[in-house]
């Protein structure tokens, strides 16, 4: 991932600030992975000032499920604020593009069977094993209906495949 949170040119004057979700949450590090898709909602609702987002962090959550990264957690998903120079006001906080996304079946120490996909680090009403019933639940905290939900899903595994086979 190239660097979000440092200007790209002299020219460019923002101040920008780069802020995990266990800061955001008030999780110390420690606790990166003992909190939930809920609480990861609660703090893009909270937070963020751009509507998009939350489809965003759906496209997030499910890209790492489809990529059985078990290693997705409160420091691997972020949030960027441009700050006033002149009065220090929060000008905006967007989600940051994703990183630190890898397939963690294959590091695991724990044995697994191929049959089985790799279980998610974060809890989502109480279980770390999503399943499509999960997905469209989350998609409704976000504000998305059933047919956008599976859209956003069809679209972001279509686009992780085509990725693959470029």
């Amino acid at each position: 991932t190239e660097r979000f949170d440092i200007p790209t040119s002299d020219k460019d004057t923002r101040q920008l600030y780069c802020e995990d979700f266990c800061s955001a949450h008030s999780v110390l590090p420690f606790m990166k992975g003992m909190s939930t898709v809920e609480n990861l909602i609660d703090v893009i609702k909270r937070c963020s000032t751009r509507e998009d987002d939350k489809e965003q962090l759906f496209r997030l959550i499910y890209a790492n499920k489809l990529l059985e990264n078990g290693d997705f957690h409160f420091k691997n998903a972020a949030l960027l604020s441009e700050i006033a120079p002149s009065n220090d006001r929060v000008l905006s906080t967007v989600l940051t593009p994703a990183f630190d996304i890898m397939n963690t079946r294959y590091f695991s120490l724990r044995p697994r069977a191929p049959e089985f996909c790799e279980k998610m680090t974060l809890d989502f009403q109480g279980t770390n094993d999503y399943t499509q019933k999960h997905m469209l639940a989350m998609g409704k905290m976000l504000g998305m209906g059933p047919s956008t939900t599976q859209d956003v899903m069809y679209d972001t595994a279509e686009r992780i495949a085509t990725k693959a086979f470029e």
